[in-house]
């Protein structure tokens, strides 16, 4: 299913989550046509939690069209 997506995805990981093991985002990047992964800590979001969006966003693929 995630294959059939044809809309740019960016995806964040956080590489110290417990409950969502970085090999499953990694796969899931792989699958998605036009994804882009970002890595964070969970510890990023402790000051800010904005940096979570600013990362998707970042992660998305060069060609994707938002209003950035």
């Amino acid at each position: 299913e995630l294959a059939g997506l044809r809309v740019p995805v960016g995806l964040v990981a956080f590489l110290d989550d417990p409950l969502h093991p970085l090999a499953v985002a990694e796969e899931w990047a792989r699958a998605i046509p036009r994804a882009g992964m970002a890595r964070l800590r969970l510890a990023d979001l402790t000051a800010d939690r904005s940096v979570l969006g600013a990362a998707a966003l970042a992660a998305l693929p060069d060609d994707a069209e938002v209003g950035r």
